[in-house]
């Protein structure tokens, strides 16, 4: 409590290395991030796991956390009280958020609701909505698309009392193709193995492409629970993924969540009946479509290395599956071959853009309305979570040393306000209006 570090769960041990910086703005995004969000003795960790929590008056959660958390001092002045909106409470909080954490990782809880939240009517979209219940816990992992790229100083510049966040960023995509019910547990896997097949460019489906897609299905969840991205090797995911496939166009009507109830029996099946049963499924192969006809799951199953239980392991791959499509959505997206998980509570729309903005770890959908943007969803895209799609990209402050300069004479400077083309796939970087 003397040092205001958090304390392993486990061991109970203080981690001293996470000794807060005197100036909010030298916290490293990266470094910080996951404690941050998920610690109760941080102003964004406690209005996550708070939110849960049912008050009579919406306004003592947000002023309980405000009290408890270290990292904020309130100087005797209230950021919020019982004469303001429940929105205007929600707006005041939200302005504290980039300078408690030294980035737009908050956005992750903001979104664009498929039912609006009548108690909350004005506020921004940018700003998260703490009444219950929360968004999914997988848009938190330990992502980083945008990579070393700062957040810097625009969402500090004018505007924000009036509910508009300022961000800089490239857009990387659109949203090409939604799916008609956003709970993707209970509709017949056909429906997103057709997604699927319908956003490749050519007649073929490559091994790389149902790769990608076990990326898509399971490392959201894999994030959530902190397991090992390299949980499945390359041959097990494209062999399970490849058994959803098959399955999905012999038996249209089969659903994810049915499923689940046989991923938790006992796994006494030999691997030779497994192989019987691979093969059996090879004499329906007329079913495929032309583009997976080539797809030969008992090549792929030896490939996989004899030590592991691949039934056991299909189901393990299963309930991730099926965690992921519980709080997310499947989207195509243009003008990639590539297919992406949205949060399934949000109303994300064909023609939504998808946008990497500095400073924040997950790319965003964000809806275009005249000269601003509305914040409608995270999104996970399995090949640029981990800054991928930053390579190379530089930023104003680079040339100027602004950021050091931030950094040593500890106050915030203008931000540039002109767009510029940068990065190795030619973005067009840009400050835009968040509202």
């Amino acid at each position: 409590m003397k040092s205001k570090v958090p304390v392993d769960p486990h061991t109970l041990q203080p981690d001293f290395s996470l000794l807060r910086p005197e100036a909010n703005w030298q916290l490293d995004p990266r470094k910080w991030g996951p404690w941050l969000n998920t610690s109760p003795i941080y102003m964004f960790g406690m209005l996550r796991h708070s939110q849960a929590l049912h008050a009579t008056d919406p306004r003592d959660r947000v002023n309980a956390t405000l009290n408890l958390v270290i990292d904020y001092d309130d100087d005797g002045e209230e950021v919020t009280n019982y004469e303001q909106s429940l929105a205007e409470c929600y707006l005041r909080v939200a302005h504290l958020l980039p300078f408690a954490s030294n980035s737009l990782q908050f956005l992750v809880m903001a979104k664009f609701n498929t039912i609006p939240d009548p108690t909350i009517q004005g506020l921004p979209s940018w700003a998260p909505n703490w009444n219950p219940p929360g968004s999914a816990e997988c848009f938190l992992g330990l992502f980083n698309a945008a990579g070393d790229l700062p957040m810097y100083s625009t969402p500090f510049l004018e505007d924000v009392e009036d509910g508009i966040l300022h961000a800089r960023g490239f857009r990387y995509a659109k949203i090409a193709q939604t799916l008609p019910n956003t709970d993707n547990v209970f509709p017949p896997l056909s429906v997103l193995s057709n997604l699927f097949v319908s956003t490749l460019k050519s007649n073929e489906c490559h091994y790389s492409d149902i790769r990608k897609l076990a990326s898509t299905l399971t490392r959201p969840s894999i994030a959530e629970l902190r397991i090992g991205r390299g949980y499945f090797s390359r041959h097990e995911a494209v062999l399970y993924t490849g058994i959803l496939l098959i399955y999905s166009f012999i038996t249209p009507g089969l659903r994810i969540v049915d499923l689940v109830p046989y991923t938790t029996n006992v796994y006494d099946r030999s691997q030779r009946e497994l192989s019987v049963a691979l093969r059996a499924l090879r004499k329906f192969r007329h079913l495929h479509p032309s583009c997976l006809r080539w797809f030969d799951l008992k090549s792929v199953s030896a490939a996989v290395q004899e030590i592991h239980d691949q039934t056991e392991r299909f189901g393990h791959f299963v309930q991730l599956v099926h965690k992921t499509l519980s709080s997310g959505c499947l989207v195509s997206i243009s003008p990639t071959t590539t297919l992406a998980i949205m949060e399934r509570k949000a109303s994300v729309k064909s023609g939504d853009e998808i946008w990497i903005l500095f400073g924040c770890p997950t790319p965003m959908v964000l809806r275009r309305t005249g000269s601003y943007f509305l914040v409608v969803s995270p999104t996970y895209i399995f090949d640029i979570m981990n800054g991928e799609a930053v390579d190379r990209v530089a930023t104003p402050d680079d040339k100027t040393g602004g950021w050091s300069r931030v950094l040593k004479e500890r106050c915030l400077g203008p931000a540039p306000a002109f767009s510029y083309v940068s990065g190795r796939s030619n973005g067009l970087v840009e400050v835009i209006r968040l509202r």
